[in-house]
């Protein structure tokens, strides 16, 4: 759900879309609305707004990207701003998006590279929304299927599916880095995590 609360936007693997529906609040009813349509084969995944709306980060699974997205609130639609590849240069493997989050404060965004069995660090430009890559380092196991950036901002825990493990990283408040911290626990095959409030 949107910033405003009005729209509900839905990504579409299969349909290499992000559908937008209308959504009132009161009577929880969906109206449809405008479509964005993402390269044929991207495999729309997993989204998340900026911190002031005016953004949306898609991460596309197929095509291993992250697309920056305009929000334009008051007509219900995205634009294309920037797509920048998550996978290494040279990298000849199956390319696999995971999942995507952003800093409470809006500066980092967080992405697992579930081909490369990576995460990344981009910094957010607060004007134009682009992205720019800061770090690159291993999840801590083997492919990186979900992660979960705890309230306070210190800490990421990544759910490492096939090496089965859960595996936990310090964050760095003013830099947005992230640093090993040499702890995990054995979970077989964990696909995702959330924080209880």
């Amino acid at each position: 759900i949107d910033p405003s609360g009005n729209y509900l936007l839905v990504p579409d693997l299969g349909a290499d879309r992000v559908f937008v529906y209308g959504y009132d609040a009161a009577t929880r009813v969906l109206s449809p609305g405008q479509a964005f349509s993402a390269p044929p084969g991207s495999g729309p995944r997993h989204l998340v707004f900026g911190a002031d709306g005016r953004f949306v980060y898609l991460l596309n699974e197929l095509s291993a990207d992250v697309m920056a997205l305009g929000w334009e609130a008051g007509a219900g639609r995205l634009s294309l701003v920037q797509t920048v590849a998550i996978s290494s240069d040279g990298f000849a493997g199956a390319k696999s998006g995971a999942e995507i989050t952003r800093s409470a404060d809006g500066r980092f965004l967080y992405v697992a590279n579930r081909g490369e069995h990576a995460l990344l660090v981009y910094g957010i430009d607060p004007v134009s929304g682009q992205l720019a890559l800061l770090q690159r380092i291993g999840s801590g196991g083997e492919t990186p299927w979900s992660f979960a950036l705890h309230a306070s901002g210190k800490w990421l825990l990544v759910a490492n599916q096939r090496s089965g493990g859960v595996h936990v990283f310090g964050v760095d408040a003013a830099s947005g880095l992230l640093s090993d911290a040499g702890m995990s626990v054995a979970v077989a095959t964990p696909v995702n995590l959330s924080f209880m409030p």
